[in-house]
C-alpha cells in the first residue's frame, strides 16, 4: 500500500513538473482570447504529447472551445469597404451614398 502511494505520489510530482515547464514555454504572452488558447493547447498536444483533456485543462479552456471551428463567411470585401469609408471621412458630416 505504502509503494503504490509513493508511485502515485512521484507521477504526480512528475506531472506538475512538466505543467510548470510547459507552462514557461506557453507564457511568452497573455492567453487572452480562445484562439491564443486554442493554439496553445494544439501547441501542447502536438510538441508536448499531453491528451487533449490535460492540455486544455492547464491553458484553461473547454475541449468544447478546442474542437469549435467557424463556418461564418469570409468578410474582407466588406471590411475594406468600411475602412475605405473610414478613411474617406464619411461618418464626419459629409454625405455618402451607401450602396
Amino acid at each position: 500500500m505504502k509503494k503504490e502511494v509513493s508511485i502515485i505520489e512521484k507521477r504526480l510530482l512528475m506531472e506538475s513538473v512538466m505543467d510548470v515547464s510547459t507552462l514557461k514555454e506557453l507564457l511568452t504572452k497573455k492567453l487572452m482570447t480562445p484562439s491564443l488558447r486554442r493554439n496553445a493547447a494544439t501547441w501542447a498536444i502536438t510538441e508536448r504529447s499531453y491528451t487533449e483533456r490535460r492540455a486544455c485543462q492547464l491553458v484553461g479552456i473547454d475541449p468544447k472551445t478546442w474542437h469549435y471551428a467557424s463556418y461564418r463567411p469570409d468578410d474582407k470585401g466588406a471590411r475594406a469597404r468600411l475602412r475605405d469609408l473610414a478613411e474617406s471621412g464619411a461618418g464626419s458630416g459629409v454625405e455618402f451614398n451607401a450602396q
